[in-house]
């Protein structure tokens, strides 16, 4: 038996996510509350190149206050795999500049889900052909081609940049190394 939230409300609301606090009662009826993070679920994408390296994007990051290294995403409202494919494609062609002709969903994972609702859908983009869209206004990032076993240091590194993202590099090196 899960705890039963007995009632939710907003109490702060921002431009990417807001804050609910839920009155919860525990699985021995004692009761709580607890702040829950919304944000909308994510896409991303490791982009192969036919050369085997990936395009990571490098940009800063305020959580971090400092640049980190990433894979090609952002945040969607889909609802099915089509649409949230499409939005990968769409977040892959602002970021890098490239279309992959083929896609493989390697996985879905929460991302913080003791605070966060998030999940994170994450593509491996192979076939990868020149088909830029315009950057958004507010996103400054820089495209860093490197090996998958570079990408897999430098976000796995203390400090790096997410636990999900190094998952998602080392499944699409897993799926790559059992295709050849």
């Amino acid at each position: 038996m899960n705890d039963l939230v007995i009632s939710e409300e907003t109490v702060w609301q921002g431009s990417v996510f807001h804050v609910r606090r839920q009155r919860v009662r525990s699985r021995d009826g004692k009761h709580f509350f607890r702040e829950l993070i919304h944000r909308e679920d994510g896409v991303a994408i490791v982009p192969i190149l036919p050369d085997g390296r990936v395009l990571m994007i490098r940009e800063y990051a305020a959580g971090a206050a400092r640049e980190l290294i990433f894979i090609p995403g952002g945040q969607t409202t889909a609802r099915t795999e089509h649409e949230r494919q499409r939005e990968a494609q769409r977040e892959l062609r602002e970021e890098t500049g490239y279309r992959a002709n083929r896609l493989t969903k390697l996985w879905q994972t929460f991302e913080a889900p003791s605070i966060v609702d998030r999940r994170l859908h994450v593509y491996l983009g192979q076939d990868l052909v020149a088909d830029p869209l315009q950057l958004d206004d507010d996103e400054k990032l820089e495209v860093v081609p490197m090996s998958l076993a570079d990408a897999i240091i430098a976000v796995s590194a203390p400090d790096g940049s997410s636990a999900s993202l190094t998952g998602a590099l080392l499944l699409a090196k897993q799926h790559l190394d059992r295709s050849f």
